[in-house]
């Protein structure tokens, strides 16, 4: 069986955005699943340059979230997290970021399905973050998702954990 997505934006995996103008009638075989994302907006009191190096270096993330190991295969650059026991190692891609405006993962390990890191496979995340005035504007998505999953609430409860602890992390380490 064939997976199409209507969501037309990213198309990674099995996610064919190229066959998003498809109905079910166009290819037999084909079944659709309509993709949810999580989104969060966080507002700090930070520097974009202080956010981009919480979002990407191993001690910057590890001051908010699991530890990474940088790794790379061929020419791609990875994080790789050990978030314990029942869900092995988190891999996520790591795209070339944007210094002080974004940065994006796409998550490419798999896991057994009574982790919350099962339904994770495939899917992108996106930091896109400026400067509002006295703030930093995080704009946060986790694109990809099943919203049927049985995972997604608790993900994106787990989500708005971690980006507090992301603006606690880059406003106390802005403090002079």
């Amino acid at each position: 069986m064939w997976i199409a997505s209507r969501w037309p934006t990213i198309g990674c995996g099995v996610f064919a955005a190229d066959w998003s103008m498809l109905t079910s009638d166009d290819k037999p075989g084909v079944h659709w699943i309509d993709v949810a994302s999580i989104r969060h907006e966080v507002r700090m009191r930070t520097s974009p340059s202080k956010l981009y190096e919480c979002l990407s270096t191993e001690s910057g993330i590890g001051s908010w979230w699991d530890k990474p190991t940088a790794v790379r295969i061929g020419g791609d650059r990875f994080w790789e997290f050990r978030p314990g026991s029942g869900h092995g190692v988190l891999r996520m891609k790591v795209f070339p970021p944007v210094p002080n405006e974004r940065v994006e993962w796409e998550c490419v390990s798999t896991h057994a399905a009574d982790s919350p890191a099962s339904a994770w496979t495939n899917t992108h995340v996106t930091f896109a973050f400026s400067q509002s005035g006295d703030f930093v504007v995080l704009q946060f998505r986790h694109d990809g998702w099943d919203e049927d999953n049985r995972f997604y609430a608790f993900c994106n409860f787990q989500w708005a954990v971690a980006l507090e602890k992301l603006k606690r992390a880059c406003e106390t380490q802005s403090q002079p």
